[in-house]
C-alpha cells in the first residue's frame, strides 16, 4: 500500500508579523528612531518572500 502525503506548506519567516508589531509598538510607546525604521525594512523584506496567490494549489482555501 502506497502512502500519499500532502505537500509541505510554507508558513513564511515572520518578518511581516515582526514589522506589524514594531509599527504598533512604535506608535504606542513613542519610539521614533530605530523601531520604525527596522519595521519598514522588515516589511519590505517580507513582501519579497511571501508566496503569491497565483502559486496556490487549485481547490485550496485562500
Amino acid at each position: 500500500m502506497t502512502a500519499t502525503y500532502a505537500p509541505a506548506v510554507h508558513h513564511g519567516t515572520g518578518k511581516g508579523t515582526a514589522s506589524l508589531l514594531l509599527g504598533i509598538c512604535s506608535l504606542l510607546a513613542g519610539w521614533t528612531l530605530i523601531a520604525p525604521v527596522l519595521g519598514l525594512v522588515l516589511g519590505f523584506m517580507s513582501r519579497g518572500t511571501s508566496p503569491s496567490p497565483a502559486a496556490a494549489p487549485a481547490g485550496g482555501s485562500s
